[in-house]
């Protein structure tokens, strides 16, 4: 679902905004330096021509051309890259609308619409290819438990009911957890945290302390709309993940919304470059250099 801006300038856990994936990074880093060593061979070719106009100029003018085309075909090999990468991830945000939800004791499984009601008793719910599962005592809720307008589903838990949340993929391969929307993390059950929370989200690689977070999207009792949600961009302790947990040693309740799974998260920085700006540069590296020819 989609949080309204006061929401996202909400209590934020800054992280530079990323694209998962090892191969878009080495895309990005091969293309560059190559970019760089082609416009650095350049400005000594230019240099070299206007030194010796008459004598270079043929050779010169030839390898100008050659040095532009070289420079488009890097922009677009690393294009390419990136698009065939991102292609590799399931690519999801896990925004509990549309999957199906199994409530404890084998009840028949129940679809979740941002329009339908929340449902509570759950063992565990799966979206697009991610499964959730709660762990221990009377299970969780899934669905639109703050009966927001319009809907707007999110998964609840209050953790004298249970002990752990897991997130896993269906198929068991790794994934990267970008980015999560906290939407309750509050020692006073439906009120407002009172920073004392105890919270955290753990893969095998590390444990993140989440901060207190206002019962619901928009604080019941005082408050901006979207004071209740803290919006959480995760480190590389959650890239390349087989699970991750969520648990709490003192708070009441607990939400969660929007999670980014090998999803590029929303971005709070300048963007890095994309496949489009690199096309575009190599573009205009070669008009330049065939208009001095």
């Amino acid at each position: 679902m989609t949080l309204s801006d006061s929401a996202i300038s909400s209590s934020i856990i800054r992280k530079r905004s990323r694209v998962s994936g090892t191969w878009m990074k080495t895309a990005l880093l091969l293309s560059t330096f190559l970019l760089v060593s082609a416009a650095q061979a350049s400005a000594i070719f230019s240099a070299a021509s206007a030194s010796d106009e008459d004598t270079l100029s043929g050779p010169l003018d030839a390898l100008r051309n050659l040095l532009g085309s070289f420079m488009l075909g890097a922009c677009l090999a690393a294009g390419f890259l990136m698009m065939g990468a991102a292609g590799t991830a399931n690519a999801v945000i896990i925004d509990f609308d549309g999957g199906t939800a199994y409530p404890i004791g084998g009840g028949a499984p129940i679809p979740i619409t941002n329009t339908g009601l929340a449902v509570g008793g759950i063992d565990y719910y799966i979206e697009d290819g991610v499964r959730i599962d709660f762990n221990g005592g009377n299970g969780g809720w899934v669905g639109d438990y703050y009966n927001t307008t319009p809907g707007n589903g999110v998964i609840h838990a209050h953790w004298d009911e249970l002990t752990s949340i897991t997130f896993s993929m269906v198929d068991n391969s790794l994934f990267d957890l970008n980015y999560m929307d906290l939407t309750s993390n509050t020692a006073v059950g439906g009120g407002h945290q009172n920073g004392t929370e105890i919270s955290h989200v753990t893969s095998a690689n590390g444990s993140m302390l989440l901060p207190s977070s206002d019962w619901g999207f928009d604080f019941t009792f005082f408050g901006a709309p979207g004071d209740g949600v803290a919006t959480l961009w995760m480190n590389n302790d959650f890239d390349q993940i087989a699970s991750f947990i969520v648990s709490s040693q003192n708070a009441d309740c607990f939400g969660m919304d929007n999670f980014y799974i090998n999803e590029a998260p929303p971005p709070i920085v300048g963007p890095e470059p994309s496949t489009a700006l690199l096309v575009g540069l190599g573009l205009v590296v070669m008009t330049s250099t065939r208009r001095r020819a």
